[in-house]
């Protein structure tokens, strides 16, 4: 739980870190995956396929977590108040 300002931003800016590089595996995956559809075996497909949809569920995990911090955030104090 985030109780002041400072780990906010922390949180705030590790998580960017961290889905920035998610989000760049997840393009990575998606491509690889659709390379697989047209010249792999099923078995391969379907790991590439498996792959691709555990990290698009971390992804949205990852989001839905963000909303949470957003939430306490302003909960707990007002984000840019003067």
């Amino acid at each position: 739980m985030i109780t002041n300002k400072d780990e906010y931003l922390a949180f705030r800016s590790a998580w960017r870190t961290a889905y920035k590089l998610l989000s760049a595996i997840i393009r990575k995956s998606k491509t690889d995956f659709k390379n697989t559809q047209r010249s792999g075996t099923t078995a391969e497909i379907r790991d590439a396929q498996l792959s691709l949809n555990t990290m698009r569920y971390k992804a949205r995990t990852m989001l839905e977590a963000r909303q949470i911090s957003k939430t306490q955030a302003s909960q707990n104090y007002v984000v840019g108040a003067k």
